[in-house]
């Protein structure tokens, strides 16, 4: 483990050069030392309220809608790019990844993978702060990533092994182990990709340890 920590901490000072265009970038640190993340915001969504990706592109699940009143977690607020529409919006990243959700007057869970709505459909419990502005959103969506953010994705990639032996992992809800090991494979996938964007892999960096602050 004290390997472990020592190669976590290389990771931090990476990150932290590496990233000034997240404004409340989490750092990868040992799992002993992490303080579980402080109680979540809620969102307050409407029976239609739309699901979007990263894209900023809608992923609602066609036949199904939010159960009334329905309240969500959501742990971070982003600029998202749209490069269809040329533009950029602010969304509430949701916390988990399977949702309650109703299809023909029935309760299901329903894997939404990593989803987004946007903050002018929904009312918030408490303000979250923008981990990003809208000109970094937009900027960091057309350069491609840097070789010091390439290799912070892969060093949290290489962790996850030791991560998921430790003790605050196994202790964990079922949900927060699935969202981390989704976060996980969501960069594993996405370098497999010959060109990958600034604004997606700052996010992955982001969406890895915000999973791991979670437990």
């Amino acid at each position: 483990m004290k390997k472990f920590n020592q190669k976590l901490a290389l990771v931090t000072l990476s990150l932290a050069l590496a990233m000034p265009g997240l404004s409340s970038v989490l750092i990868p640190t040992p799992v002993s030392a992490v303080t579980k993340a402080k109680k979540q915001a809620k969102v307050t969504v409407k029976s239609k309220t739309p699901i979007y990706n990263f894209a900023g592109q809608k992923i609602s699940p066609k036949g199904y809608h939010w159960p009334k009143n329905a309240k969500i977690a959501v742990n971070g607020a982003f600029y998202l790019w749209n490069e269809k529409q040329n533009k950029v919006k602010l969304y509430y990243h949701l916390t988990n990844r399977r949702q309650k959700m109703v299809k023909a007057g029935k309760s299901k869970k329903v894997n939404l993978g990593d989803a987004f709505v946007k903050t002018s459909n929904v009312k918030i419990s408490r303000k979250l702060k923008a981990q990003n502005s809208a000109l970094t959103a937009e900027n960091n969506h057309k350069i491609a990533a840097s070789e010091s953010d390439l290799i912070t994705l892969n060093e949290l990639i290489k962790n996850s092994a030791q991560i998921k032996k430790s003790k605050r992992y196994q202790q964990a809800s079922a949900e927060e182990r699935y969202n981390y090991r989704e976060a996980i494979n969501d960069a594993k996938k996405a370098l497999k990709h010959d060109t990958l964007s600034a604004a997606r892999v700052q996010y992955l960096i982001w969406q890895a340890n915000i999973a791991i602050k979670a437990f």
